[in-house]
């Protein structure tokens, strides 16, 4: 029973590939090498019925994307690869061929794959992509000896997340790395390229406490974060967002004739898991402007208790927007989506990018007690998620939006294939409405 439901696939993440086929990775425990594996299928839905490519190991690729459309890299994909003997290379394939190929090995340490530092980013102006690495360790003395807090839970050994960008040339096959240095005490994260400026870099900024300590900022989103503006050819950094409060994941768009830059905010130091606020800031930013009066806040936090189950009870996100996309559009108008916990229970919300409304787009309506999760978008009108219940394995599914954000419609693309063994082991589950019910008689 171990064995079977233990080994069910969990779905990490998923990117449109064209607008009937997606690239979906699970992650699956191999119980008898006792590792955790990642494997990749594409699923093409241009019919009825499904199609689902065999599911492949991804082997030594720590990290990979597609450049969306819009982008000069269109039609490429970029992969992180690390090898058994911990050599390091950045990939750019173009269709079927690889285009690039660079070791990196001795330029930065691992790849980061977590969700609060990681990131594929492509320039959409140029050819070039952003990620996080480990920072090679400093050679002078003083820096070298000088005591550094690592980052804390599921960070162990980890110390110097370091932003790199990779610029490669599509005539001669060469390409390069080279770390971000801002000079401040930073740890920086989640970069993300201006869509108006090759230049510029927003991403998520972790501060040091005064005494030289690191709070460890996974599971706490109250950590000293902010979201900063990165200029790459001067070296200089600019912080966005006030210091009362934690920022995380940034994402920039081009959207209704605007350049918009989307994040996360809590309160700096309230309740680790206290509800958030989705804000916005159109760019781009001039050096003495005013930027509190600039930051629309899309949806703000709520601290009241909601007076019944079907009232909006504020943002309870996961760790960040998805990064392949999150955008949709809908009779004209445009939605950011996002999952967040509702109740008990993770929900798929679309935010109104002109008013700010919040429409749930998969509601408990027949008491099946789905969770959500936000896997990506296709910029247009459809979603890609996976779902899951307590007698329900993790499913893919596709939501696409009719003629409005209310007319959704949603199609399972890929179930778990159990067997006979795990099968047997799924069992039923009610919900009991009344807690009364639960009392001895």
């Amino acid at each position: 029973m171990y064995n079977a439901l233990s080994e069910i696939p969990i779905p990490q993440s998923a990117q449109f590939v064209s607008s009937s086929a997606v690239q979906v990775t699970h992650q699956i425990r191999d119980n008898v090498r006792d590792i955790k594996r990642s494997l990749t299928s594409t699923i093409v839905f241009s019919t009825d019925t499904p199609f689902v490519t065999p599911a492949a190991d991804v082997g030594d690729i720590v990290l990979s994307a597609f450049a969306p459309l819009g982008t000069i890299s269109y039609g490429r994909q970029a992969i992180l690869r690390q090898t058994s003997e911990k050599k390091r290379f950045v990939e750019i394939w173009k269709d079927n061929a690889l285009e690039v190929v660079t070791e990196v090995t001795d330029t930065h340490g691992e790849f980061y794959a977590d969700p609060m530092f990681s990131a594929l980013s492509f320039s959409p102006l140029d050819t070039a992509l952003a990620y996080v690495a480990e920072g090679k360790e400093p050679t002078e003395p003083e820096e070298k000896f000088r005591l550094k807090p690592t980052l804390g839970e599921t960070y162990s050994g980890k110390q110097r997340p370091t932003i790199f960008v990779f610029r490669w040339g599509t005539d001669d096959s060469t390409g390069g790395s080279a770390g971000v240095s801002t000079g401040l005490p930073l740890l920086f994260g989640e970069p993300v390229f201006s869509p108006i400026d090759s230049s510029i870099i927003y991403a998520t900024g972790y501060e040091y406490a005064r005494d030289g300590r690191l709070l460890g900022p996974v599971y706490c989103n109250n950590r000293a974060a902010g979201i900063w503006e990165i200029t790459l050819q001067a070296n200089t950094a600019r912080k966005l967002t006030p210091g009362n409060e934690s920022c995380r994941s940034p994402r920039a768009y081009n959207r209704g004739g605007k350049t918009l830059l989307f994040w996360y905010s809590t309160a700096s130091g309230g309740p680790h898991a206290g509800t958030s606020a989705l804000n916005s800031l159109e760019l781009p930013v001039q050096q003495d402007a005013e930027l509190s009066s600039l930051t629309r806040v899309l949806v703000d936090t709520v601290w009241a208790q909601p007076s019944s189950a079907d009232v909006f009870p504020g943002l309870y996100p996961d760790a960040n927007l998805a990064q392949s996309s999150c955008l949709v559009s809908a009779c004209g108008v445009d939605y950011i989506v996002l999952s967040s916990t509702w109740g008990s229970r993770g929900t798929v919300l679309a935010v109104s990018l002109s008013t700010g409304t919040v429409e749930d787009l998969t509601p408990d309506v027949d008491g099946r007690l789905y969770h959500w999760s936000v896997l990506g978008t296709d910029g247009g009108s459809q979603i890609i998620c996976s779902r899951s219940a307590p007698a329900v394995p993790p499913e893919i599914v596709l939501l696409r939006l009719g003629s409005t954000i209310r007319d959704v419609y949603g199609q399972v693309l890929q179930t778990p294939k159990l067997g006979d063994k795990g099968a047997r082991h799924i069992y039923s589950w009610t919900a009991l409405a009344d807690s009364s019910a639960l009392s001895p008689s």
